[in-house]
């Protein structure tokens, strides 16, 4: 027999962008969603359902982050890079746990070392251990000595590079994953600085997409964003420094940008990250609210990502309010915006018959007070099924 459960929610959204509604039953059958009913529907409606009340809370999908890394914590990437593979895959156990606590149901795994995500995430499938739905991006692949050599490939021309790409593959990997320009931590040069040439980014890229994988690129901007978007890339990493005509082409292209703002601003107060890494935390967060206008004005896709600072996509959505977004524009961003990105929206990101039931119950109106509600997560929902936390 089919297992059917009835949730009871105070305030329910499905995700699609409709004003919520109180007062609503979430139906669910073998894991997916079979439909919302209007009313608190109970045994009398089917004798063998499942109850739920979470009648006080607000129901809505689960958050997907679309860009973290789960054997890295915030602050020196080099020196976390550098850990010992088996503590690294410990804290990727326990960093996964919280991100699901924190309502995050879907991962887009940014890369990793030595496989660490494959191999959380076949114990995840296991039900070994708690944790999102992970999409895997492998291993990075960076130019010698560029930002993240310590996480990645390291390859230098176009052939390299597509060795890189395929090495990839070879994992099974979801997605690729390539840093095209400098980064907050790394020491010298500037943050737009290229670490590949156009022929090496258009080499990658065109590998990714004969084997139907996605791309993204960490970018802050600079002449590589222009390659790489000229090129057909599917995702900017960071971009807080794109000008206005790479956003344009950007639009034109459907590329996505992945924000990442929350993670600058704690690391620029934190007393543990190096002074030159603060000041560079602190320059980017300065800057991400005027590109999110920028980028909202131009109608660009949209998805969001904690990168270290785990669990914390309440604070994205913040970023996205002060921009300008409205309130069920940004929770989007948190949620179908990243199944989007991962291209899975066909099975995440609503509520919608036929998808799985992925949802998370929160404490407060997430409509009124957005930020402070995603911080008040009361319950956890993958696949229908709560999660013990």
């Amino acid at each position: 027999m089919a297992m059917l459960k009835y949730i009871q929610c105070g305030i329910l959204f499905d995700g699609q962008g409709k004003k919520p509604c109180r007062k609503m039953t979430l139906v669910i059958e073998n894991q997916r969603v079979k439909g919302i009913e209007t009313g608190w529907k109970g045994s009398e409606s089917r004798p063998d359902a499942e109850i739920l009340n979470l009648r006080s809370l607000s129901v809505l999908p689960g958050l997907i982050d679309g860009h973290d890394h789960l054997g890295i914590d915030m602050g020196d990437g080099e020196s976390e890079g550098m850990q010992d593979p088996q503590w690294r895959l410990l804290k990727g156990v326990k960093n996964a746990r919280a991100m699901l606590a924190s309502g995050i149901t879907t991962l887009r795994n940014a890369g990793e070392k030595h496989n660490l995500a494959h191999h959380v995430r076949r114990a995840i499938e296991a039900a070994w251990i708690q944790g999102p739905r992970l999409i895997v991006s492998g291993t990075p692949i960076c130019s010698t000595g560029g930002h993240g050599w310590f996480l990645g490939i390291e390859a230098d021309g176009p052939e390299p590079v597509r060795t890189a790409v395929r090495i990839n593959l070879k994992t099974g990997v979801d997605m690729i994953k390539m840093i095209i320009t400098g980064g907050v931590t790394t020491p010298g040069g500037t943050l737009v600085r290229t670490c590949f040439t156009e022929p090496e980014i258009r080499a990658a890229v065109e590998e990714a997409h004969l084997a139907a994988r996605r791309i993204g690129v960490h970018c802050y901007g600079g002449p590589a964003a222009t390659w790489a978007i000229d090129a057909g890339v599917d995702i900017i990493e960071h971009g807080t420094f794109l000008t206005d005509d790479q956003l344009d082409a950007m639009a034109c292209r459907g590329t996505f940008l992945v924000c990442t703002s929350g993670v600058m601003r704690a690391a620029a107060e934190a007393e543990h990250v190096a002074t030159f890494m603060r000041k560079r935390f602190r320059q980017v967060s300065e800057e991400y609210v005027g590109l999110l206008r920028r980028a909202r004005s131009r109608n660009i896709r949209i998805a969001v990502g904690c990168d270290t600072n785990h669990g914390c996509l309440a604070e994205e959505v913040q970023t996205l309010l002060e921009a300008g977004y409205t309130p069920i524009e940004a929770i989007k961003s948190a949620s179908l915006g990243g199944a989007e990105l991962c291209g899975r929206d066909s099975e995440l990101g609503t509520l919608e018959p036929g998808k799985l039931a992925d949802f998370i119950a929160v404490e407060g109106d997430f409509i009124q007070t957005p930020t402070e509600a995603l911080k008040n997560v009361r319950a956890v929902f993958k696949a229908g099924v709560q999660q013990i936390l």
